[in-house]
């Protein structure tokens, strides 16, 4: 794993954790800095694109992609679908990055972000992280072979009944998926930058 990678990743960890649970200047210098860049970047020009600095540049897509979607971002897929493939490259691995680093290939499928699993297998093919891509497409496989059994564990978790969702899994299924889990962690970070950069016409309003 790359120590640049680590080094965003422990950030990120970093000002969650801090903003919930104590007061630090470092964090409201950050969350201002954040809203700067939120105002700065809703709207993108190819222009202002070329003046961003490497950076802020992957924030700032971000923060341009999300200022597409309504309110409660129930329009994400329908959005996303509608724009150039390099941005379905670049959203659907962000996102599917963000969620399995969070809680694993579990998160991923059980939450609505699961929706753009099929598209990253594409988009880290494209972004030339083909571990990542067999990685995805391995964790879709299983799920579909295995569809029955995990949306019944999924139904059991939003109902609250935990019991079945731990119950109902067979262990060599938990254990596959951990296996999936421990070598995505291992993953080196993906150059958004450069992708951005070679593709500018379509981060453009």
């Amino acid at each position: 794993m790359s120590s640049n990678f680590l080094k965003r990743l422990w950030k990120r960890i970093y000002h969650v954790y801090c903003r919930v649970f104590v007061f630090d200047p470092q964090c409201t210098e950050y969350d201002a800095r954040i809203k700067y860049l939120k105002e700065r970047y809703k709207n993108l020009r190819k222009a202002k694109i070329s003046d961003i600095p490497d950076e802020d540049l992957e924030e700032a897509v971000r923060i341009w992609f999300r200022s597409k979607f309504n309110e409660d971002g129930s329009d994400e897929y329908e959005v996303i679908t509608s724009l150039p493939k390099p941005c379905q490259n670049v959203y659907s691995t962000m996102t599917v990055t963000d969620d399995t680093m969070n809680g694993g290939f579990y998160q991923l499928l059980f939450n609505s972000t699961g929706q753009f699993a099929e598209m990253s297998i594409e988009g880290y093919l494209a972004l030339e992280s083909p571990k990542l891509s067999n990685l995805v497409k391995r964790a879709v496989e299983l799920y579909q072979q295995n569809k029955q059994v995990l949306d019944a564990r999924f139904d059991a978790l939003r109902n609250g009944t935990r019991n079945r969702f731990f119950e109902e899994v067979p262990n060599e299924l938990d254990e596959a998926f951990t296996k999936l889990n421990e070598a995505f962690f291992e993953y080196d970070s993906i150059d958004y930058v450069k992708y951005i950069r070679q593709h500018i016409n379509c981060f453009d309003d």
